[in-house]
């Protein structure tokens, strides 16, 4: 099943999709390889193109980022995507056992 099937039928079939999801053998490291590095991927362009062409303001001022500044600043928050869901998930972790 691929990411986006996977990801309608948790929207709209979550009754059916998580005993499935459930019963699949999945390692931390798969889960972050098949899924997580993937979506992350996604606001990264959209950073860099609403940075460097579109630019970011108000009224009548709009600053826009060179385009290395964007460059960076799209990679650095695919990086801290992947470590803040990894932070969460040790916090969740840590937390699990007073639930």
């Amino acid at each position: 099943m691929s990411l986006i099937q996977r990801a309608k039928r948790i929207l709209l079939q979550p009754n059916e999709t998580w005993p499935e999801i459930a019963a699949e053998p999945a390692s931390a490291g798969s889960l972050y390889t098949r899924y997580l590095m993937i979506l992350a991927l996604v606001p990264a362009p959209a950073t860099f193109i609403g940075m460097t062409l579109v630019g970011v303001g108000g009224f009548v001022i709009n600053v826009r980022l060179p385009f290395f500044t964007g460059l960076t600043q799209a990679v650095l928050s695919y990086g801290l995507m992947l470590v803040a869901v990894f932070v969460l998930a040790l916090i969740a972790e840590a937390l699990a056992p007073t639930f």
